[in-house]
């Protein structure tokens, strides 16, 4: 609700070690952001920052950089994803430690960068230190991984979709996807899926 939240002005915090600071062009909105406002389903322990400020994506320009900072300058753009204890990117300026930072693809908009971070890292852990999985380094494992399906359920949304290009683009597994309309199967199919299953129907 819009009087959930309130504008504030704050001092922008000391920069130290590889701590980078980041004009913000746009953020996304996770789950966990609202967790940490609600206290992660305990509502008696709520973060009680005063004020705090939610938001794990951002992207933005580099407007400054720490004394141990190294591989980013003013200027350049960058995305990421934060961490618990600093404060987030509902903000124009947020600080992050440079190693959690990347460059975005030129092609891509502010919105569509600030998007990316959480979720792709989602994929990534699920993929690589869930399921300990490591990417094929030869011809022939990547033809055996071929042969092998990979499941993503749902398919369409924000990590499903990431699961879904580094299962086929990165691994070569056959990819089998789950979507409800036309347009997500669609969407799972433009992002690498082999096969989409419906929701809807039952399985022959």
């Amino acid at each position: 609700a819009a009087d959930a939240m309130e504008e504030v002005e704050i001092e922008i915090p000391a920069l130290e070690g590889r701590d980078i600071l980041v004009r913000i062009k746009a953020t996304a909105t996770n789950p966990v952001d609202f967790k940490i406002l609600t206290g992660w389903g305990n509502p008696e322990a709520k973060v009680e920052n005063s004020p705090e400020i939610v938001g794990f994506d951002g992207a933005g320009i580099v407007e400054a950089v720490g004394p141990d900072a190294t591989k980013f300058k003013k200027g350049d753009r960058v995305y990421y994803s934060g961490v618990l204890n600093k404060r987030g990117t509902f903000s124009e300026l947020a600080v992050v430690d440079e190693r959690l930072v990347g460059t975005p693809p030129k092609k891509l908009s502010w919105a569509e960068a600030s998007s990316v971070p959480l979720t792709a890292l989602t994929a990534y852990e699920g993929i690589v230190e869930q399921l300990q999985l490591t990417p094929p380094t030869t011809d022939e494992e990547r033809k055996a991984n071929s042969e092998k399906v990979f499941l993503v359920t749902p398919g369409a949304g924000g990590v499903g979709s990431f699961v879904i290009q580094m299962a086929k683009h990165v691994f070569g597994f056959t990819v089998v996807a789950t979507a409800s309309r036309p347009e997500t199967t669609k969407y799972c199919k433009e992002k690498g899926a082999d096969h989409v299953i419906s929701h809807y129907e039952k399985l022959k």
